[in-house]
């Protein structure tokens, strides 16, 4: 503590530290920093140093206080009794004063003595002041005392004997050590104190005496910090490679160390009492004994800048066993967040048993759960050495059960827990499933700690596995549960996982716009580009509708009645009366037609019943055009829906259709699952393929007007100006397609500070607003991130201002607010007009397609906001008001990234 406070005391004084660094205003006008400020301040600039491989600089910054301060703590010196003793019959006033807020007082000493000479101290303590106080009066006015002082510093310690125990083992270990780091002869003894456990040197204390030798306890402090600060570099120097969200360096457990003797097989040259031989070497022990040996080593090796220089190869899977990542939070912690994030209250009971000399703690989890009105212990499985490792053993109980619930086979992972484990994973599943059919918008920590089986949600075939076991787990306590709430929750899940690696029908759409937006002429729109479009089409109209599902043998007989000589299906028996739903029908429907655009005799064949497979065979043309166009049709109708999937043969086409086995009767977490596997019908899809439909005909006309035969000159321009127009009509209808929202995010993480964005966001409003119109502008009470990109936001705000104007006629006042959460944040935009239609609330609410209340319009911007928001984990909700309209949009938040730029 003294070497502590002097250096905070030396950093505050020095001018090149207070000169080169930036501080608050209220720092700014003090000419000492804060002992804590002073200190970090040092302590980061020897780091970047030392990390910058300029050592040799980071000591020479520290010349001023290992020859002053650090010479002044090894004198062993009292400042303060060599005063009293030099002053000789003055009589010396002392004054204390204390400045600086509560967290980080700085304590101040002034002394004063008869003949009016004076000195003063700081420290971050009374006596640390007191001792700086009385050194430098002795240096202002009594030097030569401080000179005696340091040359008296007597040299107490004597070197040990280079004799060594009679035992083979240790002998062996010290000389195995010695051949690894390299290290001369008069090393010997300080290892052969390394492998000395106190209770050997006190049963051993007569050869202890005469060899001059001490127990291993004062090398293991020395090794300890060497390890942490070793720890600390490596995990510094990954940091800078690739930057954690969050980076907190802890203290080397003690299990590692302990971990790594054991990997260095010196742990039988460990001496240790009788007694405790018996007893073998616990964790500390054997932690304690290789932190000695580290501490040996680099004594031996007269300290050198990093001890990885000097590692052996042999020790390299210690090292690995060392240097692994401690910012991982210990159980206890990890118990904590998880709990946090899922509603959950968390206390520890702890007793205590056992002598003082070998204690032992029993510590018990108490989880309760407000939904349920109920508590729950759970006793760990064995005792820790302390409290806190106590609690550990506890919280790794729970942690285990927590991680099993979050596995896709849950009854699997649990299948050798005790009755008590599943009783708490039954539990916990209860509390979950409560919440997550509240209808509430759940955070998005929930699939970040895995909870609920969300983090599976972007493989729907995954989350349904989970969610047939989990009902196992809950049994006959699964009554009850609100299956149509829990569809919504999962659904919501899947549309804000990770997008998926094929490309998706968005992605083509954006293409194709792009494509369309920048034709020059009529002459630019293609046969591949109108055969894009037809797809899209369809396939949007597909994810827009909802049919009732058919008979395998129906669908096939409508086939024949279709396309009559053209088709022929193989035995229909085979898949029996399979039951084919809605999407996949229009799978199987686009593939026919795939096929048959050939021209050619089409058969289908079906091959297996587990999954259910087709073949479509007929005389496919494989060009190398053709072969990329059928690739960007499997890959396109293959995401239409999950249980669905399209690839392309030698001849042809074989279409998949897979569904988990399950029960006839299946708990309500699989049925609510099961849901994904049959999307709904998407409003916003349906409006999509509208708009693309008059885009596709306006692109027809336009080609069909380009290719007319014009026997004038008049002519021909006619047909050029009749085309131009069709294809101005196909790129106005284009950009109407592109407020819907979701074709512009990305579904890339990212961490918005919805403050700073909304300030510049309104002022951009306010100074393109008609004048007629006020307003609000909202006020950054707190820092928020939310999950979302800028352009996305700003895509949903305009959309719903542009209605706001136009629903008060450009006269009005229009409020932009937002409030957060822990977990949340809800932005308020607000108008006085004459109020939301309720059909389109309702509408909204449901799902349902909107029709637009106003003329030309199709509800395709609230259905684009609504459908780009579910997709980050959000929600636009209309709020009832008493006049005028007002929106909610709610995004969870999240934390930012420290690689982006501020």
């Amino acid at each position: 503590m003294k070497t502590r406070a002097g250096l905070a005391d030396w950093a505050g004084k020095q001018a090149w530290l207070r000169q080169s660094c930036l501080v608050s205003a209220g720092l700014a006008d003090d000419p000492i920093l804060p002992p804590k400020v002073s200190t970090a301040l040092l302590a980061q600039t020897v780091g970047v140093l030392h990390l910058a491989g300029q050592s040799d600089a980071a000591r020479s910054l520290l010349n001023g206080f290992t020859r002053g301060v650090l010479t002044a703590a090894q004198a062993e010196s009292d400042w303060k009794s060599i005063l009293n003793k030099e002053l000789q019959g003055f009589v010396l006033s002392r004054r204390e004063t204390a400045t600086g807020p509560i967290h980080a007082l700085t304590h101040n000493v002034f002394l004063e003595d008869s003949a009016g000479r004076r000195a003063e101290g700081h420290g971050r303590s009374k006596r640390a002041a007191s001792i700086v106080a009385a050194h430098n009066f002795l240096l202002q006015h009594y030097p030569a005392a401080v000179e005696r002082a340091y040359a008296a510093t007597p040299v107490t310690t004597a070197k040990p004997t280079a004799d060594l125990p009679d035992n083979s083992a240790h002998r062996q270990a010290v000389a195995r050590l010695q051949m690894l780091f390299g290290l001369p002869g008069p090393a010997r003894p300080l290892l052969c104190q390394a492998l000395l456990h106190s209770s050997w040197c006190y049963e051993n204390r007569r050869w202890v005496a005469r060899t001059r030798q001490r127990d291993n306890t004062t090398l293991a402090f020395l090794g300890s910090q060497v390890l942490n600060f070793e720890s600390a570099r490596t995990q510094a120097l990954r940091a800078l490679v690739i930057p954690p969200s969050d980076l907190a360096v802890k203290t080397l457990p003690n299990a590692w160390a302990a971990e790594a003797f054991e990997q260095t097989e010196i742990s039988s040259g460990l001496l240790q009492g009788a007694g405790q031989s018996q007893l073998g070497a616990s964790t500390d022990i054997a932690a304690t004994a290789f932190q000695a040996v580290i501490g040996a080593v680099y004594a031996a090796r007269n300290f050198p800048d990093a001890l990885e220089l000097i590692w052996p190869d042999e020790w390299e899977q210690a090292w690995h066993i060392l240097m692994a990542d401690t910012s991982a939070l210990d159980p206890t912690s990890a118990l904590e967040r998880w709990c946090s994030a899922a509603s959950l209250s968390l206390s520890f009971d702890d007793v205590v048993i056992g002598p003082d000399h070998d204690r032992r703690f029993w510590s018990t989890v108490i989880i309760t759960s407000a939904a349920l009105d109920a508590t729950l212990r759970l006793q760990a499985n064995h005792p820790g050495t302390s409290r806190t490792k106590g609690r550990h053993e506890a919280a790794a109980r729970v942690l285990r059960v927590c991680d099993a619930l979050a596995q896709r086979n849950p009854t699997q992972a649990l299948s050798e827990s005790s009755q008590r484990d599943i009783e708490l994973a039954r539990y916990l599943l209860q509390h979950l499933t409560h919440l997550a059919q509240s209808g509430d918008s759940l955070p998005v920590q929930w699939r970040a700690h895995r909870l609920f089986g969300l983090h599976l949600a972007g493989t729907p075939e995954a989350l349904v596995e989970w969610a047939a076991e989990a009902d196992e787990i809950l049994g006959g306590n699964s009554n009850g549960f609100d299956s149509s709430e829990l569809a919504k929750t999962f659904r919501r899940a899947y549309e804000a996982s990770d997008a998926p690696a094929a490309r998706t029908p968005d992605e083509e759409l954006a293409d194709v716009l792009d494509l369309i937006d920048h034709a020059e002429e009529p002459a630019a729109i293609d046969s591949v580009l109108q055969e894009r479009l037809t797809l899209l089409c369809a396939l949007y109209r597909v994810h827009g509708s909802d049919q009732e599902p058919v008979p395998w043998s129906q669908l096939a007989a409508d086939w024949q009645l279709l396309h009559r000589s053209q088709i022929t299906v193989g035995d229909t028996r085979l898949h029996g009366d399979a039951i084919i739903a809605s999407r996949e029908r229009a799978i199987l429907d686009a593939a026919i037609e795939a096929v048959l655009r050939g021209k050619t005799q089409v058969t289908v064949i079906p091959l297996d019943t587990h999954p259910f497979t087709v073949e479509i065979n007929g005389g496919i043309e494989h060009t190398h055009s053709r072969s990329s166009a059928l690739d960007r049709f499997c890959t396109l109708w293959s995401q239409v829906t999950p249980t669905t999937r399209l690839t392309t043969t030698p001849r042809g086409l074989q279409v998949t259709i897979s569904y988990p086995d399950l029960s006839a009767d299946p708990g309500p977490l699989a049925t609510s699952a099961l849901a994904l596997l049959r999307p709904p019908a998407e409003p916003l899809a349906q409006s999509i393929a509208d708009l693309l439909h008059d885009i596709k005909n306006q692109v027809s006309a336009a080609r069909f007007a380009e290719a007319m035969l014009a026997t004038t000159r008049t002519g021909r321009l006619r047909n050029q100006v009749t085309a131009s127009e069709h294809l101005d009509q196909a790129q106005a209808a284009a950009k109407q397609l592109r407020v819907a929202a979701a074709l512009w995010d990305d579904q890339t993480s990212h961490a918005l500070e919805l403050g700073s964005f909304l300030h510049a966001f309104t002022g951009a409003v306010l100074a393109d607003a008609p004048k007629t119109v006020s307003i609000n502008s909202p006020q950054a009470a707190r820092e928020a991130h939310v999950d979302i990109s800028e352009a996305a936001l700003r895509s949903v705000l305009n959309n719903l201002i542009k209605n706001a104007l136009e629903a008060m006629n450009n006269v009005g006042t229009l409020t932009i607010s937002w409030s957060a959460t822990t977990d949340e944040a809800d932005i308020l935009v607000s108008d006085d007009g004459p109020g939301l239609s309720s059909s389109v609330a309702t509408a909204l609410v449901s799902g349902s397609r909107i029709h637009s209340t106003k003329s030309g319009g199709n509800g395709i911007g609230l259905l684009g906001a609504q459908t780009l928001l579910h997709r980050r984990g959000g929600q636009l909700i209309p709020t009832p008001v008493n006049f005028g309209t007002t929106w909610t949009i709610r995004l969870p938040l999240t934390t930012p990234d420290p690689t982006e730029a501020s």
